[in-house]
């Protein structure tokens, strides 16, 4: 006679004697003692009985019916290493009957008689029994939990488990919560795109194991709001303050979360960015639009609200140019401002090259990591034959994607060949005359300068043009004139620009 034996660990039996070596042993002893033959062993380590989606469980089954092996007994140590449930333990049983195997349990003594079948029964409802008492009190126990801010899931990207049970539940990682604050301030400041972040970030290490984020994993991340220190199980429909450390605030991600909406709900550049109209918004709470009016012999331009029955604003396209050329000219830069921005620019760009050298070090590093692993393989499968060629070639198909990926990858933080004086000297050209620069650009260039300069948009209010927040490279404009101290007007409509 002709058997199989399979044995099952998860971590926490583990510690109740029920080891994979202890269960292995008994079943060869009870086989010996029976003169069955043992065809194959599989070993099941860390896994729950509480499904019977189960790896090994499921190669077990496939040599027993698929292979049409012939072998007559499954040997297993209790009934609940083979499922503790009653309706997996019933079918597995079923397609295992099919082809003749019957299932043995060392433990316990039962036959095939009808009250061996149902002593059977019993025995495996008291396995799902035990599991759904377990289940239960592992659910209140998280319950509780939660209610007290505790993280007790595997620590996310950023955070690691502490040591001690007296501790917070989670503690930020000195390798990687950095990185983690880096990815959120980044992308909160709406310059970069998600995708952009992303890869500045996984250059400079941010990933797990080694392996990197995907740009999906990396999308939820920043969704997240156990960054800003709060715990949410959907499972258990909670959310609530936990005890450990944020890593970024609540205005940051809150940021974070209006910047990512900004991105999914942006309207169509073909639909906003019109010649006709530059000053025409995008998206703002009360915008302006543009529109044609009919006089008695032509059509005239005209900028209005969009709110049915407002005339609070209806200017003539020509006015509002007019006084949005005067207001590009209060924010050209002078001379004394430029040096101080050229400053800033040169001191950031010294910055942005060292970047650059630390990521095409970083990339070196993993690169040569590959390469060793690369070595390491062949070794395997041409000296020792350790592996065979089926898993040679997975691997190294696997290894050589990678490599080609950073080769690339390093090529992108090549040096750039930028004239820094020369590109210098062509700013000034431009933001030392705003409105120069403007009436040269070609009308459908003209959006992508408005929201370049002015991502926020502009304010329009009683023939006054301003902004709430003056544009980042005219600071040095503000800080050497006090002239501009009162310049910002309160929003009233905005002209918020298509990004």
């Amino acid at each position: 006679m002709r058997s199989v034996i399979y044995v099952r660990v998860s971590t926490e039996e583990q510690v109740e004697n029920y080891s994979l070596l202890t269960q292995q042993r008994a079943c060869e002893d009870y086989c010996a003692r029976r003169d069955i033959s043992i065809e194959r062993v599989f070993r099941e380590e860390g896994a729950s009985a509480k499904t019977a989606a189960r790896p090994v469980l499921r190669l077990m089954i496939d040599f027993c019916v698929t292979h049409k092996t012939g072998i007559d007994f499954l040997i297993i140590h209790r009934t609940d290493r083979l499922a503790r449930n009653l309706h997996d333990y019933l079918m597995i049983k079923a397609a295992l009957a099919k082809e003749g195997i019957r299932v043995k349990s060392v433990q316990e003594d039962f036959d095939d008689s009808a009250a061996g079948r149902f002593i059977e029964n019993v025995i495996a409802s008291a396995a799902q029994f035990d599991n759904d008492v377990r289940s239960s009190r592992t659910t209140e126990a998280m319950k509780a939990g939660l209610l007290e801010g505790r993280w007790m899931w595997g620590a996310p990207i950023g955070y690691l488990r502490p040591a001690g049970s007296h501790q917070p539940s989670l503690i930020p990682d000195p390798a990687t919560a950095h990185l983690v604050q880096m990815a959120f301030t980044e992308y909160a400041g709406g310059g970069k795109s998600k995708r952009e972040v992303w890869d500045e970030l996984t250059d400079l290490g941010l990933g797990r194991s080694g392996k990197p984020l995907s740009i999906q994993s990396f999308g939820e991340m920043l969704r997240n709001p156990i960054y800003k220190g709060r715990v949410r199980s959907k499972t258990f429909d909670f959310e609530g303050p936990g005890d450990f450390e944020p890593l970024v605030s609540d205005q940051l991600w809150e940021r974070v979360h209006q910047v990512d909406t900004k991105y999914k709900g942006r309207a169509s550049k073909r639909v906003w960015d019109n010649p006709d109209f530059p000053l025409r918004r995008s998206e703002c709470s009360t915008p302006l639009t543009g529109s044609w009016s009919t006089g008695r012999s032509k059509k005239y331009p005209y900028y209005r609200c969009p709110k049915t029955g407002c005339g609070a604003v209806n200017v003539r396209r020509e006015k509002l140019d007019e006084e949005f050329q005067a207001f590009l000219e209060s924010l050209s830069i002078r001379d004394d401002a430029m040096r101080l921005l050229s400053a800033v620019v040169t001191d950031s760009w010294t910055t942005h090259i060292r970047d650059l050298a630390s990521r095409r070090s970083n990339l070196d590093r993993r690169i040569g990591g590959l390469e060793a692993k690369r070595t390491r393989l062949v070794e395997a499968f041409v000296y020792s034959g350790s592996i065979d060629k089926a898993t040679y070639d997975i691997e190294k198909g696997r290894l050589d994607d990678q490599l080609e990926s950073l080769s690339r990858r390093l090529d992108e933080y090549s040096n750039p060949r930028i004239d820094l004086r020369q590109a210098l000297q062509r700013e000034k050209s431009v933001l030392g005359d705003l409105t120069g620069f403007w009436n040269r650009l070609k009308p459908m260039d003209r959006p992508a300068f408005l929201r370049a300069l002015f991502p926020d948009g502009i304010s329009y209010s009683n023939t006054s043009i301003g902004t709430g927040e003056l544009p980042w490279i005219l600071w040095p404009s503000r800080i050497l004139s006090e002239e501009h101290a009162g310049w910002a007007v309160p929003t009233r409509f905005e002209l918020a620009f298509p990004a």
